[in-house]
C-alpha cells in the first residue's frame, strides 16, 4: 500500500515548457550525439518501410533536429498554430521526425494507423479539421483526404529548417481517437502541458536520463 501510495503522489511541481523543448536543448548541447538507430534489417524496402530508415544507417540529435525543422518549414506556410496534421506512417524514425516537425511547426498531430479502415479515417479526417496529412510514397493503397494537403515525409525533410513556432505549454500537442462506447471515433486532445508531466515524472521515477 506505501509503494502504491508513492508512486501515486503528484506533488512534484509541474515542468515549463513544450515537449520538444529538452530535445532541442540536447541538440544543440551534443548534436552528434546519437539520439536514434537501428538494425540494418529492422525496417523492410515493402510498402510499409521506412524511408528514413532506407537512406540513413542512425540519425545523430542535431541531424535529427534539422529534419524535424525541416518537416516544421513545409508545414509553416500553409498551417497555422493549432492545426489538426494527420501522421501516417509506419513505427520508426520517419514518424518520431514528423511527430517532432508537427509539434515545432505549432501544430498538434493526429497519429493514424497505416492500416486504418478507409471509411473510419474519412470519418476521422472530418470530425478532427485535419487541415494535412503526413504520409509516404510507398504506403500502398493509402486513403487521400479530400479536406488536407498531403504531404511526402522524404520531401519534406529536404525543405529548408525553420525555427519552432512558440505555443502555449496549455495549447493541443496531439489528439488520439478512440473507438467510442458507440461506435463513432471519438477524439482525446492533451496538451504539451500534461504530456510533458508524464514523460518527467516517468523519467524522475524510473531514473531515466539522456544517456539511457
Amino acid at each position: 500500500r506505501l509503494i502504491r501510495q508513492q508512486r501515486n503522489a503528484t506533488t512534484a511541481p509541474s515542468p515549463p515548457g513544450l515537449l520538444y523543448d529538452a530535445f532541442r536543448a540536447r541538440a544543440r548541447a551534443n548534436p552528434t550525439r546519437i539520439a536514434v538507430r537501428w538494425a540494418a534489417d529492422e525496417f523492410d524496402s515493402g510498402p510499409h518501410g521506412d524511408p528514413i530508415a532506407a537512406a540513413y544507417p542512425l540519425l545523430s540529435y542535431g541531424a535529427l533536429d534539422e529534419c524535424a525543422c525541416g518537416v516544421a518549414g513545409a508545414l509553416a506556410d500553409r498551417h497555422g498554430p493549432g492545426s489538426i496534421i494527420g501522421i501516417q506512417l509506419p513505427k520508426g524514425p520517419a514518424q518520431v521526425v514528423a511527430v517532432l516537425g508537427v509539434l515545432m511547426a505549432g501544430c498538434s498531430y493526429l497519429p493514424v494507423g497505416v492500416d486504418q479502415p478507409a471509411d473510419r479515417f474519412a470519418r476521422i479526417c472530418a470530425i478532427s479539421g485535419m487541415s494535412g496529412l503526413i504520409s509516404s510514397k510507398y504506403l500502398e493503397d493509402k486513403v487521400t483526404p479530400a479536406s488536407a494537403v498531403v504531404y511526402d515525409i522524404e520531401s519534406m525533410i529536404r525543405c529548408a529548417p525553420v525555427e519552432p513556432v512558440r505555443v502555449d505549454p496549455a495549447s493541443v500537442a496531439y489528439v488520439i481517437y478512440t473507438s467510442g462506447s458507440t461506435g463513432e471515433p471519438k477524439g482525446v486532445l492533451v496538451t504539451h502541458a500534461a504530456a510533458l508531466n508524464t514523460i518527467v515524472d516517468v523519467n524522475r521515477r524510473n531514473g531515466v536520463g539522456y544517456t539511457d
